[in-house]
């Protein structure tokens, strides 16, 4: 029903839409790993930012529970080997370094205004928690640090949901 206002596409995508999906078809079998560990099923949280993780009020923090849980699926773990949302982090005055070091500070640090200090703590923060996420991961998650390394990761990774959504979201999200 593309009068709904939830519906980002209109009539004229349908043709769009359905080359896409004619294209994933094509490209599946060139994509998708052929290590049988990769096409495990694992649970996936549809949108695990740090708004649907809840920490304990006590002690040091950890999560406790996660919640919103619509949406969530079941999928290979070859398509969910990426950052979620509450962890990921890639733009700001923090590069984030190969060696999985945790970047100092910035020298003048010290005599910056409050409100740059303040914008600066936040981003090494986020920075700080991308690179334990990461170390994590490859510590205790074999599955998921083994689906970083896949040649084609990125480009199966959330194709479920842009393919089930595509007329629901409009082709943006499958045509990237």
């Amino acid at each position: 029903d593309f009068s709904s206002p939830s519906i980002k596409s209109n009539p004229s995508d349908v043709p769009l839409l359905r080359r896409l999906l004619e294209t994933c078809l094509r490209i599946a079998p060139l994509v998708v790993p052929r290590e049988p560990w990769a096409s495990l099923p694992v649970l996936k949280h549809p949108d695990l930012t740090r708004f649907n993780i809840i920490v304990v009020p006590e002690g040091p923090p950890h999560p406790a529970g996660y919640i919103d849980w619509q949406g969530a699926m079941v999928q290979p773990v070859c398509m969910q080997s990426a950052f979620p949302p509450a962890m990921d982090f890639s733009d700001g005055p923090f590069p984030i370094p190969d060696d999985s070091t945790y970047p100092p500070l910035p020298d003048d640090f010290d005599s910056m205004p409050d409100e740059l200090k303040e914008f600066i703590r936040m981003h090494h923060r986020n920075v700080c928690r991308h690179i334990k996420y990461g170390k994590m991961v490859e510590r205790f998650d074999h599955l998921r640090s083994s689906a970083w390394g896949l040649p084609c990761g990125w480009a199966v990774c959330d194709l479920v949901p842009h393919i089930t959504r595509c007329a629901a979201d409009g082709p943006f999200g499958l045509r990237d």
